[in-house]
């Protein structure tokens, strides 16, 4: 996308976004606690002393968004309840590290809402071979999004791969979104779910898997705090003195007291060896 088009979908999204809020009855006062200035990355300084900590670069005023809001034409957003029945998108939320064991789910505010206005999916691997799990969450007739409840989520990617691949391929509704309606995949990789995305769409790229109808039907992968790199976090607790916690020593404390296990996420002593 060149600058200019990058430029123009923000500025869109983002007056779209002020759109829906002022249409919900939202004040330019409480609309200020959730947006910003549309920008490029480059407008921050996220490196060096003077890296930007509080997001002055893109602060916005209240006075900025009556201004944009002044701006809008009546009735001018189109992105409504018809948009998203007839997307012919399906959007799968690959989660994170441990999200079997966390509390809540990532984006826990669209997966637990059963009044959403959207299709909402979650998907459990099949027991002893069946056929994926599926539990509608929700079943508004907008958008299409699913959950990946992939197992063993604190194991190593290589473990995950298969599984995933076979949560996502053996679900009978994604299929028929997929193959019988046409419509085409984003991925959603959340945290750890991101690199555990881009190695699926490796493995299905070089033929690993017998897929027949996932790569060809994706056609985006957005990174939700995508841990592509590594993490200084996981880098930090194997060290031999970290300045955290150490994931070694916790592990052993774990296997001699299980009240622990449970607490620090490893209820389980396949979870306490995929954690090491």
């Amino acid at each position: 996308m060149s600058p200019t088009a990058r430029g123009l979908a923000q500025d869109r999204f983002f007056q779209h976004f002020l759109a829906y809020m002022q249409a919900q009855g939202l004040s330019a006062e409480q609309m200020h606690a959730h947006v910003w200035k549309p920008h490029h990355p480059h407008d921050l300084k996220v490196l060096g002393a003077d890296r930007d900590r509080d997001f002055k670069a893109i602060e916005l005023s209240e006075r900025d968004i009556r201004a944009q809001l002044a701006s809008l034409s009546p009735g001018g957003f189109c992105i409504n309840g018809d948009f998203y029945h007839d997307d012919r998108t399906v959007y799968v939320l690959v989660p994170g590290f441990t999200h079997e064991t966390l509390r809540n789910l990532s984006l826990h505010e669209v997966f637990d809402d059963r009044r959403s206005s959207h299709d909402v999916l979650m998907l459990r691997p099949g027991i002893d071979g069946q056929p994926t799990q599926e539990e509608w969450r929700a079943k508004g007739g907008g958008l299409k999004l699913v959950y990946a409840q992939y197992p063993r989520s604190n194991a190593d990617s290589l473990v995950i791969g298969q599984p995933l691949f076979e949560l996502l391929h053996n679900s009978a509704t994604l299929r028929r979104w997929v193959v019988d309606e046409g419509c085409r995949i984003v991925f959603l990789g959340y945290s750890y779910g991101c690199p555990l995305t881009l190695e699926l769409l490796a493995n299905l790229n070089r033929g690993t898997f017998a897929d027949n109808f996932i790569l060809k039907a994706t056609k985006a992968v957005v990174a939700m705090c995508g841990a592509i790199g590594g993490s200084y976090l996981a880098d930090d607790v194997l060290k031999p003195h970290p300045q955290l916690l150490s994931i070694p020593k916790l592990v052993a404390r774990c296997q001699k007291h299980h009240w622990l296990s449970a607490l620090a996420g490893m209820p389980t002593q396949q979870f306490r060896d995929d954690m090491v």
